[in-house]
């Protein structure tokens, strides 16, 4: 599973770069948010995933070189539900093609 689309590596524009997620990990971050109409802290729980991914000029560049990557990314999106529930490598494909939708990531 991988994303391809267009790329703008230090101004220039790869057309066809090959975007590979190597890692996803499902995260919980605890904060202590107050309630002003109860006068009240209490804890407040968000699932994330953390993810990196790796990009190269082409599918075909990943292939025969998996080691020259040209840029990474990474980053924490939302999740949505526990980390059972759901893949969330696909989570982490489809919320990267939300983030780049000017890029026009898509499957490959």
């Amino acid at each position: 599973m991988a994303l391809t689309g267009n790329y703008n590596f230090k101004g220039f524009d790869i057309p066809n770069a090959y975007i590979r997620v190597e890692s996803a990990k499902y995260f919980t971050d605890r904060s202590l948010e107050y309630d002003s109409t109860a006068s009240s802290e209490f804890w407040v729980e968000r699932p994330s995933i953390n993810y990196e991914a790796n990009i190269y000029a082409s599918s075909a560049s990943r292939a025969s070189s998996p080691n020259e990557k040209i840029d990474s990314l990474s980053g924490r999106i939302p999740h949505s539900g526990s980390s059972e529930a759901s893949n969330i490598i696909i989570q982490t494909y489809e919320a990267l093609k939300v983030i780049h939708s000017g890029s026009g990531w898509t499957d490959c």
